[in-house]
């Protein structure tokens, strides 16, 4: 490798190299203790070709997530099976593994400029798919949210301030406030329709479009939600049923700009995966995110 090659995005590989190696080491400790991975299926990603794949995520993220990313990759193509297990892994890491992560689901017709970016990646993608002839699959997501059944995984960041997160906080408070922006809006109680989508079967989406793009050798674009809408208002009523303790529920003035409804047409995910959820229940995933914010309080 020369000292100043660089890969197809411009990026110097000997930097990328050590950057790798020094975060994937100092993070190394937290996803085998507090945040331990759980992992499975990492067979699927030795089986893939050495070049020509492309695998996009596109969700509100963390860096965490980027860097787990990293860590299953590098330990899975080193021999390891389901665990990463000594370090050691990283000081040669796979360069050719490129991750991108957005907050928000794409559309053709972007109504922000952030909503644009993300359009702008996609067809940046495509352009470079047809240059180097590389597959790749893109995975729309919708409003990811809740924590790993088993209690192991799920946000740890503290300023977090999506919608499950902020009712997984307020159920460990003697009083639960919830604010909801706007009651105005054009579904059938005023507030927001959102595709919500457990943060596990939105895992299990990842695998099985690895195992899809590595069998056809076809590239696809992929919405990852339930198919179905549910109020911010009929949440925050389920909310108050669980916890069983006085909530107050304020309705604040509508955010600029927020869509009124926003929900997946899953029917080309279905088709091509092959694939059914298994925690699609709003109960559950507000079971799962407030049991994560007992164990982290």
């Amino acid at each position: 490798m020369g000292l100043f090659k660089k890969n197809i995005f411009g990026q110097y590989l000997i930097l990328k190299k050590w950057i790798i190696r020094i975060i994937g080491t100092l993070s190394h400790r937290r996803y085998r203790g507090f945040n331990e991975l759980q992992i499975e299926g990492s067979d699927i990603l030795r089986n893939l070709p050495d070049t020509n794949v492309l695998f996009i995520s596109n969700h509100q993220t963390y860096f965490a997530d980027v860097v787990a990313m990293f860590h299953v990759f590098n330990a899975a193509l080193s021999g390891r099976d389901d665990n990463i297990k000594n370090v050691s892994y990283l000081w040669n890491p796979k360069l050719n593994i490129y991750y991108v992560a957005a907050k928000e689901t794409m559309k053709t017709k972007p109504i922000n400029y952030y909503a644009l970016t993300k359009l702008k990646c996609e067809l940046i993608i495509k352009k470079y798919s047809k240059k180097y002839d590389f597959n790749y699959a893109i995975l729309r997501y919708f409003n990811v949210c809740g924590a790993s059944p088993v209690g192991k995984i799920g946000i740890t960041n503290k300023k977090n301030n999506s919608f499950f997160k902020i009712l997984a906080k307020q159920a460990l408070k003697k009083v639960a406030v919830i604010n909801i922006f706007g009651n105005k809006h054009k579904t059938k109680d005023g507030t927001c329709l959102r595709d919500f989508i457990h943060v596990s079967d939105l895992a299990a989406i990842h695998l099985k479009a690895l195992e899809v793009l590595n069998k056809k050798k076809n590239s696809f674009l992929i919405n990852c939600g339930y198919g179905k809408g549910t109020s911010v208002l009929e949440i925050a009523n389920l909310f108050k049923k669980n916890i069983n303790k006085f909530t107050k529920i304020n309705f604040k003035k509508a955010r600029k700009g927020e869509i009124s409804i926003s929900y997946s047409n899953t029917d080309k995910m279905k088709k091509i995966l092959k694939w059914r959820p298994k925690y699609n229940n709003i109960n559950l995933i507000l079971k799962n995110a407030i049991n994560w914010e007992k164990k982290i309080l």
